[in-house]
């Protein structure tokens, strides 16, 4: 499988992919890194960044039911403070 196939695949430019392989090259200092190892360290970022954004969605959920909670409150609070008191 070539270099383009993989990263249209996967959703990169080929170029990114040779970059990143220059870049790996330098920091393990080895003439040749696996494409494969690259692409499976892609998809664990993917995963990775699924899952943040599913945290996130979740956490704006409840932040829109505690914001509704709050507005109930105070409106009942209001409502309770202009009730003529009963002696």
């Amino acid at each position: 499988m070539t270099v383009s196939t993989l990263a249209r695949k996967h959703g990169v430019h080929p170029v990114t992919i040779h970059k990143w392989k220059r870049e790996m090259a330098k920091e393990t200092d080895k003439d040749s890194i696996d494409v494969h190892e690259l692409l499976a360290e892609l998809e664990k970022i993917k995963e990775e960044n699924n899952h943040l954004k599913k945290a996130v969605g979740d956490m704006a959920v409840s932040k829109e039911i505690l914001q509704t909670a709050v507005e109930v409150l105070k409106k009942n609070q209001r409502s309770e403070k202009l009730k003529p008191r009963k002696k």
